[in-house]
C-alpha cells in the first residue's frame, strides 16, 4: 500500500532543529515524509524523510520579505505534492500551515514550540502582539494541535477556550545520540582542543544566546569562581558577539569558551565531554515560566547534573527526580539571585555528583522518546490519517 504523505514546515533550519527531526524521524515509520525547512547550505539530509530547503541568504536582513517569500514557496510546494496532512511547526507558519492545508483539502496540524500567550502583567511589543494574534487566527481550526509540556496545554485550552487539551509532545531528546569520538570534536570545534587538555570542572550553557536569559549573570559567576572552572557557551542568538566582547574585556578568555552554534547530532558528543549543565531562562512572561526546555534533557543524555532556574517546568522535574539543584526561587529577575547562591549550587553538585549521576538514570528510564512521546505522536497522527 502508498504511504500517506505528510509536509512538515518549519522556519527554521532543520539541522539545528531536534523537535522537528525527531518528529519527521517518527512520522517516517508510517508515512512518506518531506519537511519544508529554510535552508543551512549544509546540504541537510536524512535517510528517513526528505529535505526541501529554502533559502533566503539574497534578503539578507529583511526578515519581513523572508517570512513572506517562505510562506509563498510553502503554498506553492503544498499544491505541487498535495499531502494528506500539513504538520506546521511554531507560531511562524501557523496561519499560512492552515491555508496551504484548506488549499488542497488536507488535515492541519500546529505543533506550538512555543507558549504565545501573555499574562496579565505582561506588555507586548508590536511584533510579538502580531506573532499572537497571527495564532490566535488558526488554534480553534486545527485538526490537531499540539504542546511541548502539560502546564502549556492546560494554559492554552483555558485561554482559547479550546473545546479539548492540545496533545503534550515533550521536548525529549533522544537516547544513544553520541556521534563523534573526542578527537573528531577537536577537528570540527577547534576551540575545544585547548578547553578539554586540562582537567578543569567544565560548567556548560547551551541555548539562545539572550542576555535576558542571565548569561552575563553565569560570566560573572565563573569569574569569581577559582581556576580549576571553565564555561562552554554553546548556542547562537542576537547578544552572541556582545557576550565575546564581556569575555574579552573581562579577560576570560581562558575561562568561558563561546563555542557558537552547533549541529543537534553534534551536541550530545560534546555534552558528554562536560561535568554540569546550566539551564537559565527570564523569571517572567509565561512563555519562559513554563519553559518547555530540551536543554534539561540534553544534559542528562549526556549524564550532566543540571543548576536551573527556578521555572514552574524545571522546579518540577528537578525536584522530583532529584537531578540537580533549582536557585532563584523568590527573585523575579535572575540578576537578582544571590552570586552565593548559585556558587552553593555548583559545590553542592559537586559533592554529591554520584548521586545525582545515580538519579538521572532512573529520570531517562521514565522519560523516553523512543518510548513514551513518540509512540503517543505517531498514534495520534494515524488516527487523523485515518478519520
Amino acid at each position: 500500500m502508498k504511504k500517506k504523505m505528510i509536509l512538515i514546515s518549519v522556519f527554521n533550519k532543520i539541522d539545528y532543529d531536534g523537535r522537528v527531526q525527531r518528529t519527521a524521524e517518527t512520522l517516517s515509520k508510517k508515512f512518506k515524509i518531506v519537511v519544508f525547512s529554510v535552508d543551512s547550505g549544509l546540504n541537510y539530509q536524512n535517510p528517513k524523510f526528505l529535505v526541501y530547503p529554502i533559502s533566503l541568504l539574497k534578503f539578507n536582513n529583511l526578515k519581513i520579505l523572508k517570512h513572506i517569500y517562505f510562506w509563498l514557496k510553502l503554498i506553492l510546494f503544498t499544491l505541487k505534492i498535495r499531502p494528506s496532512i500539513v504538520y506546521a511547526n511554531d507560531f511562524y507558519l501557523g496561519p499560512i500551515g492552515w491555508i496551504s492545508a484548506k488549499i488542497v483539502n488536507a488535515k492541519f496540524v500546529y505543533d506550538t514550540h512555543e507558549l504565545i500567550i501573555k499574562d496579565k502583567y505582561e506588555k507586548f511589543k508590536f511584533k510579538k502582539y502580531f506573532w499572537y494574534l497571527w495564532e490566535k487566527l488558526i488554534v480553534k481550526k486545527c485538526d490537531l494541535l499540539i504542546a511541548a509540556n502539560e502546564d502549556r496545554a492546560k494554559i492554552m485550552k483555558q485561554y482559547y477556550k479550546l473545546q479539548k487539551m492540545p496533545l503534550v509532545i515533550r521536548n525529549i531528546s533522544r537516547r544513544n545520540m553520541v556521534t563523534l569520538t573526542t578527537m573528531e570534536v577537536f577537528n570540527l570545534y577547534p576551540n575545544l582542543k585547548h578547553c578539554f587538555s586540562n582537567k578543569k570542572i567544565k560548567i556548560v550553557y547551551q541555548g539562545y544566546m539572550d542576555l535576558k536569559r542571565g548569561i552575563d549573570f553565569i560570566i560573572y559567576l565563573i569569574k569569581q569562581l577559582d581556576e580549576n572552572y571553565q564555561l562552554l557557551l554553546i548556542g547562537d542568538g542576537p547578544d552572541f558577539k556582545e557576550i565575546i566582547k564581556i569575555v574579552e574585556k573581562n579577560n576570560l578568555q581562558n575561562k568561558i569558551i563561546p563555542v557558537g552554534k552547533v549541529l543537534n547530532k553534534h551536541m550530545i558528543s560534546i555534552l558528554k565531554l562536560c561535568n554540569i549543565g546550566i539551564v537559565t531562562y527570564p523569571l517572567k512572561g509565561l512563555n519562559n515560566i513554563y519553559c518547555a526546555s530540551n536543554k534539561i534533557y540534553d544534559y542528562c543524555q549526556a549524564g550532566l547534573p543540571v543548576v536551573t532556574t527556578c521555572q514552574i517546568t524545571l522546579k518540577k522535574i528537578v525536584r522530583k527526580y532529584n537531578i540537580g539543584v533549582v536557585i532563584g526561587c523568590g527573585y523575579n529577575s535572575i540578576n537578582n539571585i544571590p552570586l552565593e547562591e548559585f556558587k552553593n549550587a555548583i559545590k553542592k553538585i559537586q559533592i554529591n555528583y554520584d548521586y545525582y549521576k545515580e538519579n538521572i538514570n532512573t529520570f531517562l528510564k521514565e522519560n523516553n522518546w523512543e518510548n513514551v512521546d513518540s509512540k503517543i505522536l505517531l498514534q495520534e497522527i494515524t488516527r487523523l490519517c485515518e478519520s
